[in-house]
């Protein structure tokens, strides 16, 4: 018996099977993208809070670690990058100046790198920069009349809808915190205050 040696014969895809599968490709790249975006702004949103946060725990740390003395002044501050205003979009830096009563010249120095914010996410405040503390870690803001507990209100795409926003809060002790979010109900995935309303606006309220 005679056993033939040719090369067996290959299929390959159909053009209907690549369809089908540039098809599924497609829908599932339409659910998925929306997902993934929404992560990368959710994490964006944590890492400005967090590092916010960072700043003013150092600031209030080294406030009472370094405190004024009668020779030698010092001012630890968080202050807004671009100017004194209530928009921290620029950024901030954390620094301590020492100022000796002998001389009267101010050196500053950097606590902490300077923070850039994001592109898409906006940072917004209830009050005018700069903020520091006291000896005692108690908040002192450099403008007049301040509100009572200091917010920024941290923003993805201009809105505080479930899952686009965060709050980090200064109160008149110096304790600063990140704002609990609301897990249920009409402002579920929105910041809610201490006093338990929630920040609906990228623009926080001035009173508390």
């Amino acid at each position: 018996m005679h056993f033939g040696t040719g090369t067996p014969r290959e299929r390959g895809f159909t053009l209907v099977e690549l369809m089908v599968v540039v098809s599924i490709a497609a829908v599932l790249a339409v659910i998925a993208v929306p997902s993934l975006q929404a992560s990368i702004q959710a994490n964006q949103l944590d890492t400005v809070s967090n590092q916010l946060l960072a700043a003013l725990a150092t600031a209030r740390s080294e406030a009472v670690r370094t405190p004024s003395t009668s020779d030698v002044g010092q001012v630890v501050q968080v202050f807004n990058l671009a100017g004194a205003g209530v928009d921290w979009k620029g950024g901030w830096a954390t620094t301590r100046q020492t100022t000796p009563v002998a001389t009267g010249t101010t050196t500053t120095t950097n606590l902490q790198a300077p923070i850039a914010v994001p592109g898409q996410v906006t940072v917004t405040s209830n009050f005018v920069s700069p903020v520091s503390f006291d000896a005692m870690g108690r908040l002192v803001v450099g403008a007049a009349n301040p509100p009572p507990t200091l917010v920024w209100v941290i923003c993805a795409d201009g809105t505080t809808v479930a899952g686009k926003s965060r709050a980090v809060i200064v109160s008149p002790s110096g304790r600063a915190s990140i704002a609990h979010i609301a897990t249920s109900g009409a402002n579920a995935g929105i910041p809610i205050l201490d006093t338990g309303a929630a920040i609906a606006s990228c623009t926080p309220p001035r009173v508390l």
